[in-house]
């Protein structure tokens, strides 16, 4: 596994996701409010993620003891967040959207959340699904399988602390949404929005994530 930098690349093939952030048009005309939310994405107005409480009877996302595929799971803390703190994660050989996670630092309030990616060759990414998020105790392993809404295989996940969770949809869905609202402008201005967007994204919360490539 290699670590993967989420950088403002991401933002010109992004492709499906939740509201965007209100945020500021560069061609002053508001987005819609039925698109539009209170700057707290998915938080507030379509929940796209699942929390699991850390109570040794709930605390995996998926039911327990999932082998399939994970004869050769290594789950040394090899990646590192400042916020997340070092955890490691394997992904099945067989089922690519199953996993395991241990995480080192526990997190009992606010949680931690696995999106699926998939990370092209100029490392531009775009998620293929829905966050699955733990509220995790530290050291524990915990079996995980990530939904995909699209039929591309995961070959990433973006690791990101739940409550820059709603900024980061609000970025993956920016052009999508930018092109609903205004059907009659060019690509172009969308990808201008959703670069302003996912630059306001990166700007506060680059502390709060780390895309790893698997």
């Amino acid at each position: 596994m290699k670590k993967a930098i989420f950088t403002m690349s991401i933002v010109i093939s992004l492709m499906a996701c939740d509201s965007p952030q209100r945020t500021r048009n560069p061609y002053g005309v508001p987005l819609p409010a039925e698109i539009s939310t209170s700057g707290n994405g998915i938080l507030d107005t379509n929940p796209d993620s699942n929390i699991v409480d850390a109570d040794p009877n709930v605390g995996t996302t998926t039911p327990t003891n999932i082998t399939a595929g994970f004869d050769n799971c290594n789950l040394a803390y090899q990646y590192y967040n400042s916020f997340i703190g070092h955890f490691g994660i394997c992904q099945s050989s067989q089922v690519d959207t199953q996993f395991k996670i241990k995480i080192a630092q526990a997190d009992a309030v606010e949680g931690n959340c696995f999106v699926p990616t998939y990370i092209m060759p100029d490392g531009t990414s775009y998620k293929l699904g829905r966050a699955e998020c733990v509220r995790n105790e530290a050291d524990k392993e915990y079996d995980m399988t990530l939904s995909k809404e699209r039929s591309e295989t995961i070959n990433g996940v973006m690791v990101i602390k739940y409550n820059a969770l709603g900024p980061y949809m609000d970025c993956m869905n920016a052009k999508v949404n930018f092109l609903t609202a205004f059907p009659n402008y060019p690509e172009a201005d969308a990808n201008i929005y959703a670069a302003n967007v996912c630059s306001q994204f990166v700007n506060t919360f680059r502390n709060y994530y780390i895309q790893v490539k698997l």
